[in-house]
């Protein structure tokens, strides 16, 4: 089966966290009406069209898939029901990152660093910054912390920031761990990489970014978004509470290299090919990219779909969910951008790859959510815990919708749909809620079933 690893902490950072895994990230999206779908005639990809229909119908998502086969499109499908561009421009979130790792190989390959440069070159002030190197920041075993799981990530985050002030934030961090001694996926890295990269070149991470990949490429439409000035075609994200609603907005200054790149599944796909044909980097900085350490290389990971594995990446920044992978053996890319999901979007992903390879997989069995009273919803509010369940679960109503928050440090609410007066699911991290007894219990179910009380 297809396993995606969720690597990206989704630069809107708001989780479920059950023991030491983080298992879903939140952020919640929207819906799909296939308007200026173009005609599709392949019939391999029929019952994927299904699929995609029944996640429309039911307003579970929107977005845009696409598959390369040998350079050229084989399958495309935009889906929403919201009135769209017919060719939308989505963020990529931590897609970016695979950008920012061929811009570093590209300034290496010019002499201007190396994979050994120490951070203290440029930061000399940040933690342990003389035994941190370009590479560990590349492959997450810098040490350094995540600053999208620190406690003051949510109250900036939508704020324009300058370099000072984020490495005036970034010396307050404790390194976690020996540099290099393990892996732990970090956001601030990629933030100094592209700091380190603009300084080096004397370019903008834009000119950086036009000079060694969308110029070469010819890719029209992939861009860092401007929040106050967006381009044509590009999509708002979204969350689906009672009704679908605009998600929060990150300043593209907050991600930089780590998160604020936008493109499409069609230009997404052109990129991570023409790296392993050879169209952007030379051949000894591709075999440094693609050798791993802990599953994750210089801005890559993998992931697996039946015998097959495919290199790439996954993203989320607000409400917009992203994944590419190119499966080197067939020359096949597949992409799915989205900017809003309130379903599974893996399912959608396994999907993709079934019907390329025509393997069997089931389409979703949905039910439509209903509106509950608030007289029912005030009933849930409170908070329930259970011995054996590691956090502690809070709800409460907010204009006809259920809200919870578990608890722990960087958590945020996430909105639940009902689809009785009792059950409620949160199906983009697959969670279901069972209320019993007048709200007094609580089956909290994520894989396994936890039977909480309230408090």
């Amino acid at each position: 089966m297809f396993y995606m690893e969720i690597i990206d902490d989704n630069l809107l950072l708001k989780r479920f966290i059950i023991g030491d895994k983080v298992k879903y990230i939140l952020s919640i999206l929207l819906l799909i009406s296939c308007s200026n779908v173009p005609q599709r005639v392949n019939p391999k990809y029929e019952k994927l069209d299904k699929y995609l229909d029944l996640v429309e119908s039911y307003e579970k998502g929107m977005g845009s898939v696409t598959i390369l086969k040998s350079g050229k499109i084989e399958y495309t499908r935009h889906f929403t029901s919201i009135e769209e561009p017919s060719s939308p421009v989505y963020r990529i979130g931590s897609i970016t990152k695979t950008y920012t790792a061929v811009l570093i190989l590209k300034l290496i390959e010019e002499g201007k660093l190396s994979l050994d440069t120490k951070l203290s070159k440029f930061y000399k002030n940040i933690s342990n910054s003389k035994r941190i190197t370009i590479e560990h920041l590349l492959k997450h075993r810098s040490g350094l912390p995540n600053m999208t799981s620190q406690s003051d990530y949510l109250k900036y985050f939508e704020d324009h920031v300058t370099e000072n002030i984020q490495i005036d934030r970034f010396k307050k961090y404790k390194l976690e761990f020996k540099p290099g001694s393990k892996y732990a996926y970090s956001n601030t890295g990629y933030v100094l990489l592209s700091y380190i990269a603009e300084k080096v070149s004397s370019l903008s991470y834009q000119q950086l970014l036009e000079k060694y990949i969308t110029s070469p490429l010819n890719l029209k439409k992939t861009f860092v978004y401007d929040k106050y000035n967006p381009r044509t075609s590009e999509v708002k994200s979204y969350e689906k509470g009672a009704v679908w609603e605009k998600s929060s907005n990150t300043h593209e200054s907050v991600p930089t290299g780590a998160g604020a790149i936008s493109s499409t599944p069609k230009e997404v796909a052109i990129f991570l090919r023409a790296i392993f044909k050879g169209e952007l980097l030379s051949n000894n900085s591709l075999k440094e990219m693609r050798s791993l350490s802990d599953g994750y290389g210089l801005g890559i990971t993998t992931f697996p779909y039946n015998t097959k594995k495919a290199f790439g990446h996954s993203g989320g920044i607000d409400g917009y969910r992203s994944i590419v992978g190119y499966i080197e053996e067939d020359d096949l890319v597949f992409t799915q951008l989205t900017n809003g999901m309130a379903t599974s979007f893996n399912d959608i992903s396994i999907a993709i790859l079934a019907s390329y390879y025509q393997k069997s997989f089931e389409l979703p069995q949905y039910k439509r959510s209903i509106a509950v009273s608030d007289d029912i919803l005030k009933k849930y509010s409170g908070t329930y815990s259970a011995k054996s369940f590691p956090l502690k679960l809070t709800f409460r109503s907010k204009n006809g919708v259920l809200l919870g928050l578990a608890s722990g440090p960087g958590q945020s609410e996430i909105p639940f749909e009902a689809t009785t007066n009792e059950d409620f699911s949160y199906m983009r991290a697959g969670i279901k809620l069972k209320f019993s007894d007048d709200g007094k219990n609580l089956d909290f179910t994520q894989g396994k079933t936890f039977k909480l009380k309230k408090e």
